[in-house]
């Protein structure tokens, strides 16, 4: 999702509320902190594809008659992959988190469109993200197909609150590999996150890669998309490392993090279900004025 994104994966975008108030201080990403995220992106990937298997259930929320309901009324779907306390690595932490949404009266086509649209992304998702780019982007297609697609964009994702205000710089690739026309999913995963210091003033400045405050070190996204029922359901894993919680405050700020995860993956998706409905009017209204300029004009 991607969504969500969104790329989404959300970008989509879609961790970035990893509003951790006390780590301001600086930190840095210790290598086997890295070394334990790849081992469990490893197996990410691992899952994505025993789903696109033949015979596997390949939406998570036909694994439960609830979830699907919720999508389909117009809910929003979302689960902690991670235990309740998310996984703990040294120095660091990692939040998995899944959402799914359902958006009627579309074609996959329309979806593809809108989270492949990278250079809008700031349009689509604001206020996180306060610059977006195409760096590589395949060609665009209404539909999945057997050749891999492979993209590259960048983002500058932006928190403003009364407790926090960071920026970072943000590269990512991503795939799109179909099961059919018109099943598919992406994978996202940051290629670069550097955090801007003192963001929006005349001194900002860039610090250097496993840098800064450790509120986003990494990030990797999965979206699946299924055309059925009359529309497409939207479903995005997203996944991010940033450093831990100190253990004093831990029972203090958890929950506020989960909160702000369970928010931003909510916002994300549903971003990205009023990018897609906004270009559906769009697209509509302009056929609309087609066929009355041929009425019109007709002896």
């Amino acid at each position: 999702m991607n969504v969500l994104m969104t790329q989404f994966s959300f970008w989509r975008v879609l961790i970035l509320v990893l509003t951790i108030a006390p780590a301001t201080n600086a930190a840095t990403l210790q290598p086997a902190a890295l070394r334990e995220w790849d081992l469990y992106i490893e197996s990410a990937n691992a899952q994505i594809a025993d789903r696109a298997s033949r015979g596997k259930t390949f939406l998570w929320v036909d694994e439960n008659a609830q979830r699907l309901a919720t999508v389909r009324a117009g809910g929003i779907a979302l689960f902690q992959v991670t235990p309740k306390n998310s996984k703990r690595l040294p120095s660091a932490i990692i939040n998995d988190w899944m959402g799914a949404v359902f958006i009627p009266n579309s074609k996959i086509g329309d979806v593809l469109n809108i989270v492949r649209t990278y250079g809008r992304y700031e349009d689509f998702y604001r206020p996180n993200v306060a610059d977006s780019k195409a760096t590589v982007t395949g060609e665009p297609k209404d539909s999945f197909s057997t050749d891999q697609a492979k993209d590259r964009f960048s983002m500058i994702l932006v928190n403003k609150s009364y407790l926090l205000n960071t920026a970072f710089e943000t590269a990512y690739q991503v795939s799109y590999i179909g099961v059919t026309n018109v099943i598919g999913y992406s994978v996202s995963q940051s290629t670069r996150v550097q955090q801007i210091d003192r963001f929006g003033a005349a001194s900002q400045h860039m610090l250097s890669v496993g840098e800064g405050s450790g509120i986003i070190w990494r990030l990797f996204s999965v979206t699946r998309y299924v055309e059925r029922d009359g529309g497409v359901y939207v479903e995005l894993e997203a996944i991010g490392l940033s450093r831990n919680i100190p253990v004093s405050i831990r029972w203090i700020i958890q929950p506020m993090v989960r909160r702000a995860l369970r928010e931003s993956l909510t916002t994300s998706l549903r971003q990205t279900e009023a990018a897609v409905q906004s270009r559906m009017e769009l697209i509509g209204r302009r056929a609309d004025k087609r066929t009355v300029k041929i009425e019109t004009t007709t002896p």
